[in-house]
């Protein structure tokens, strides 16, 4: 019966929208499908995780092949001019999940969702946002939204509700930019006011500059404080970047370190931009407190010599410039002491192919 309300809802929120779309001042309306096929020996890293999250490590993991549905999703949003250098900003944009996939328990969710105002000082969003220290990212995670994404070894991919956000206009032709990100509630009962901020210089695309640079922190937004880095380059058809991540657990002093990843995209059609593309990316994680890890066992004041690593190789081919078809291989090898004794998870690989259409 949840489900059946649930799916209603959206049909109602998609009829709405179409009625909008119908008049001739409507907003756009966006999105993206996508579905994929993953086989895996260990049942870790797949989205959902089926041996589920935070528990003791699983004896006999659940392998085999799976479809996933990485978080396709379906949104609208508008601008309202009110006068030459101030306008009224909406978004409504939901997560469409398959509610047949094991774990699924709620097919439809939140996503990016506000009302703000776009200024000549900045745009200031309220609602719920991704944060200033998530989108201090950039593109520098070549297999993002996939079960490969940066979020398996490195937190602070968050988009939170009840935040106001502020982005700066650019300054200077170098695209120089500040932003930040304050929680209006206290999830976690450390601060007031959990926040994020973040500066960044470049075009994360890599078009209007061949660079992009990034610095920022994070503050008790979900459970964790630190800092990263981020850095980007083009040279022609080949892109490579890299993230640099220092963080502590709010409660668990022990769970605290550095985590990285670089990365690497190579583009092999020479005349064209959205051909086929090869991708790389290498991680580690000393902390734990990324996806992966947490999808072993439940961090707790005993764990200790944590060890993450993941190597991620695969391929894009743009068919158009809708449809994304995607192969890739992850590798994940785990270590880490349970009151000071080696604990045996074994290594992981997971063999995916997917579908990715946007509209």
């Amino acid at each position: 019966m949840k489900q059946v309300k649930q799916v209603l809802s959206l049909s109602a929120l998609a009829l709405a929208i179409l009625s909008v779309e119908a008049s001739a001042s409507g907003p756009t309306i966006y999105g993206s499908l996508e579905l994929a096929l993953a086989h895996t020996d260990q049942g870790r890293a797949i989205n959902p995780n089926p041996n589920g999250n935070g528990r003791d490590v699983v004896v006999n993991p659940e392998s085999g092949t799976f479809l996933e549905n990485n978080w396709s999703y379906v949104g609208f949003k508008g601008v309202e001019k009110l006068t030459d250098d101030f306008s009224v900003i909406y978004q409504i944009e939901v997560s469409v999940q398959d509610g047949n996939v094991a774990g699924v328990e709620d097919p439809i969710s939140s996503r990016n969702t506000f009302l703000g105002f776009d200024t000549s000082w900045g745009t200031f969003t309220f609602g719920r946002t991704d944060t200033a220290f998530y989108n201090a990212e950039g593109n520098v995670d070549v297999f993002d939204n996939t079960n490969a994404w940066m979020a398996q070894l490195m937190p602070g991919e968050d988009r939170q509700s009840n935040s106001v956000n502020y982005v700066s206009p650019s300054f200077g032709s170098q695209q120089f930019a500040v932003s930040g990100t304050v929680l209006m509630n206290d999830d976690n009962s450390t601060s007031d006011y959990p926040f994020s901020v973040a500066t960044t210089l470049g075009d994360p695309d890599l078009q209007s500059t061949l660079y992009y640079v990034s610095a920022a922190y994070s503050k008790d937004v979900e459970d964790f404080k630190g800092y990263r880095g981020a850095a980007q380059v083009r040279f022609n058809d080949l892109k490579l970047g890299a993230i640099f991540q220092n963080s502590e657990h709010i409660t668990l002093r022990n769970i605290d370190g550095n985590m990285y990843y670089v990365t690497a995209q190579y583009n092999l059609n020479k005349l064209n931009l959205d051909g086929v593309n090869l991708k790389a990316m290498y991680g580690q994680d000393q902390t734990g407190l990324g996806d992966y890890f947490q999808g072993i066992v439940a961090l707790n004041s005993n764990i200790s010599d944590v060890q993450v690593e993941q190597l991620t190789l695969g391929a894009n081919y743009h068919a158009s410039q809708a449809a994304i078809f995607y192969a890739f291989w992850a590798n994940y090898k785990t270590d880490y002491d349970l009151n000071d004794v080696a604990q045996d998870v074994g290594t992981e690989n997971v063999y995916t192919l997917g579908l990715r259409y946007y509209f």
